[in-house]
């Protein structure tokens, strides 16, 4: 968890050991159960697409730093089925970065999901 703009809680999942810098932004989440929760935490809408929108659907705050992903408590990954397919494409919002690494392929969507962050990859619907 990380805080961006003083505002918005951000999800980070770090995937790789201590000391590498391996981690995945989460940019979208698709509701899928909980609907009246998220509701009330944005607003009258279901719409998770975007970081900010992440924390905000999924109720987080800084409490979630370090927390273990792995084990119960609030928040936690679950295996789930493989995706059909999946979108492959540069990241977005890094203006400050080199051009070889603001193309670099490495901003990732289940090819159907249907509440992917904007802007839209290739292929997306």
């Amino acid at each position: 968890m990380f805080r961006c703009y003083g505002l918005h809680h951000l999800l980070n999942v770090v995937a790789g050991l201590e000391g590498s810098g391996a981690a995945v932004l989460i940019r979208s989440v698709e509701v899928v159960q909980g609907h009246d929760l998220v509701l009330e935490r944005r607003r009258g809408t279901l719409d998770g697409r975007g970081p900010g929108k992440v924390g905000e659907a999924l109720g987080l705050d800084l409490a979630f730093n370090r927390h273990p992903l792995h084990e119960p408590g609030g928040l936690e990954l679950r295996w789930g089925s493989p995706p059909g397919g999946l979108l492959v494409g540069p990241r977005v919002g890094i203006g400050y970065a080199s051009p070889e690494d603001q193309r670099a392929p490495l901003r990732f969507a289940v090819a159907e999901a249907r509440r992917a962050s904007r802007p839209p990859l290739p292929g997306a619907r």
